[in-house]
């Protein structure tokens, strides 16, 4: 579990704004108000707040896209509960602290048939318990009805715990139409490429379904 990271899922409560594109450029806003009135039980009722914004530019071949994100942990602490190993409910107390997660993402279609994409992010916490950056390369190759996709990412952990991640994916879509498709994908991820092997570390995983859009 010290190594898997820290991200966000879904988020409650939000408010957001999406500005119009104006010359292929956007801009969005969002706003999580946060619950620290309890004080009791190590903070439980408490939730985190959030603010994001993001900044787009899509025209042409280019599509980018910079990202920021923030968690605030207030004075009274947050608890949260999830399944264990046990599959039994357990609890973990966060006390106060921020967290920051900066993403910048650039899709460019090089040629008709082909697209490359690369990402670059960091990531700290006023603890210093998340610090690190990451980055990912990739692309899709299309022949007739036939998607080839291709990516790569890691993530330099330099936090205190010192875990770094990496992932390799792969995956074939057969496109029967505009919507619907057939695909497989494999990946492979290591949530501890700088560290021993555990139970767990390393990860092989394949898929293969057939997916339709409405």
């Amino acid at each position: 579990t010290a190594n898997t990271g820290h991200r966000a899922i879904r988020i409650a409560n939000t408010v957001q704004y999406s500005s119009p594109v104006f010359s292929g450029f956007s801009a969005h806003v969002g706003i999580t108000p946060q619950n620290n009135n309890a004080t009791a039980d190590s903070g439980s009722g408490n939730t985190v707040g959030v603010k994001e914004y993001a900044l787009r530019y899509t025209n042409g071949p280019v599509d980018a896209m910079y990202t920021s994100i923030k968690y605030d942990v207030g004075s009274n602490g947050v608890k949260q509960y999830y399944l264990d190993a046990a599959l039994a409910v357990a609890s973990r107390t966060i006390a106060v602290q921020d967290s920051t997660q900066n993403l910048l993402g650039v899709s460019y279609k090089v040629l008709p048939a082909l697209t490359l994409n690369a990402g670059f992010g960091n990531f700290s916490s006023s603890s210093n318990t998340w610090k690190g950056s990451s980055k990912s390369f990739g692309g899709t190759y299309t022949m007739g009805k036939v998607d080839i996709l291709a990516q790569m990412a890691k993530v330099d952990d330099t936090s205190s715990t010192n875990i770094d991640r990496k992932m390799t994916g792969l995956g074939v879509n057969y496109n029967f139409s505009k919507t619907a498709r057939a695909y497989v994908r494999y990946d492979s991820i290591n949530w501890g490429s700088n560290a021993t092997a555990t139970a767990g570390t390393e990860q092989k995983r394949t898929a293969i379904g057939i997916s339709k859009s409405f």
